[in-house]
């Protein structure tokens, strides 16, 4: 994870984690790599492109607001030795954009997004795509135009050629539900598909699956008035063979709750898309909350009917953070001090968690919220929250359930919307 907002000001690190694979959904993660962001933004967008000269894969990040508050334009590649290293320009300023890294890592196609200055919100698209030249810098052209002007949206690929947009909110902050799709290899116009139950905007994203079947998530975000939700909506896809997924006639349907409603976090898939990692992100956007969990989604058997989320053992640092980014990032790029350590951390975080309860209430102390009852906190271990679960009509966003009983009375005393 890097960029983002975090206590109040822009994020000066980023945060990566490593799992043991055989703990499979149960694993726990270390927090402690020593990854700088390649600039300090928020409301940032990006993704991993081939930089063949550097030996891996890269995060590249664009866009958004820097640590003065100033809009850029700027394109920053990220590495392990924190050094800033600009690979590119956007052609127009894009906050709350959505990227895609497509043509085998090749292009980062940058789309919508608005300016504070302006408040135009962009349905131009853009194309970056790795400089032959030298395999290191990037060049920009124009793309395929959005269906409409979007901002806080979400474009996943679907496969190698096809790619899914849905949600947002365009220049009325009129927050939509369509969805739509395009072959990427064409761009001949885009297809509109099934309109999700809830249109929102700034929501978490990705595609889980198999070989036979994707599930396209969608899940939190930013509803009317101000309000952050916690329903799930699913689109399953069949996979007719390895060009076409079967996309006509479907619809999006419920699916588990997220433990907790979530706007603008982060989320990332691993690659072989079985998992879907949500981490950070705001719990209240009048009182600016901050989440610093971390949530996987995962479907067994990619049936929608057996899905589940589990609260993952250790939490972001510093309280959390928020208009972050999320990569999934290929083992070269991982520090080798934190590579060695990785098996043994896990093992002993996994000693300190209830791994098999399905409401992932843990031992690990997180960050405190003063009046608010914190679920990861109200036990034992963590002074039961220092007593503020007990607090009349507490404030219980960051908890779920039982996890918000007070120790002394055994009863929930939060505060009923």
């Amino acid at each position: 994870m890097t960029t983002g907002y975090n206590l109040g000001k822009i994020a000066s690190n980023s945060e990566a984690f490593t799992t043991l694979e055989t703990l499979g959904l149960r694993s726990c993660y270390d927090s402690e790599m020593d990854l700088a962001p390649p600039k300090r933004t928020s409301f940032a967008t990006g993704g991993v492109l081939n930089l063949s000269n550097l030996g891996s894969p890269m995060p590249v990040i664009c866009g958004g607001i820097d640590e003065h508050l100033h809009e850029t334009r700027e394109c920053y590649r990220l590495d392990k030795t924190g050094q800033e290293t600009a690979v590119a320009s956007l052609k127009s300023t894009r906050i709350g954009a959505a990227s895609v890294s497509i043509r085998n890592g090749t292009v980062l196609w940058v789309t919508g997004g608005t300016s504070h200055h302006t408040d135009i919100v962009q349905d131009t698209t853009e194309w970056l795509a790795v400089n032959p030249i030298d395999n290191m810098s990037l060049t920009t052209s124009e793309g395929v135009k959005l269906p409409m002007d979007l901002k806080f949206h979400c474009l996943v690929m679907l496969s190698d050629n096809l790619a899914i947009l849905y949600g947002g909110s365009n220049y009325y902050n009129i927050l939509q539900g369509q969805s739509w799709t395009i072959d990427v290899n064409s761009n001949v116009s885009w297809q509109e598909a099934a309109s999700m139950s809830t249109p929102r905007a700034g929501h978490i994203c990705g595609v889980i699956g198999n070989q036979e079947q994707l599930i396209v998530v969608a899940t939190g975000g930013e509803r009317l008035n101000y309000e952050i939700t916690d329903d799930v909506e699913l689109l399953c896809l069949d996979i007719v063979d390895q060009e076409y997924l079967d996309v006509n006639g479907k619809e999006w349907e419920s699916g588990p709750r997220l433990p907790i409603g979530l706007a603008y976090a982060a989320s990332a898939t691993t690659s072989d898309r079985a998992i879907l990692f949500v981490a950070g992100g705001l719990v209240d956007l009048v009182d600016s909350l901050v989440s610093a969990s971390i949530f996987l989604f995962h479907c067994h058997n990619g049936l929608t009917s057996m899905c589940e989320w589990r609260r993952q053992c250790i939490e972001l640092g510093n309280g959390g953070r928020y208009y972050s980014l999320a990569f999934t990032l290929p083992p070269p790029m991982t520090n080798d001090k934190i590579q060695s350590r990785a098996l043994s951390i896990a093992a002993i975080e996994a000693d300190h968690c209830n791994l098999d309860s399905l409401n992932m209430s843990t031992s690990l102390c997180g960050p405190e919220s003063p009046g608010i009852c914190h679920g990861a906190n109200n036990n034992m271990d963590c002074n039961y929250d220092n007593g503020d679960c007990c607090l009349p009509n507490v404030n219980c966003r960051l908890c779920l359930e039982e996890e918000c009983n007070c120790h002394i009375t055994g009863q929930s005393h939060c505060k009923i919307p």
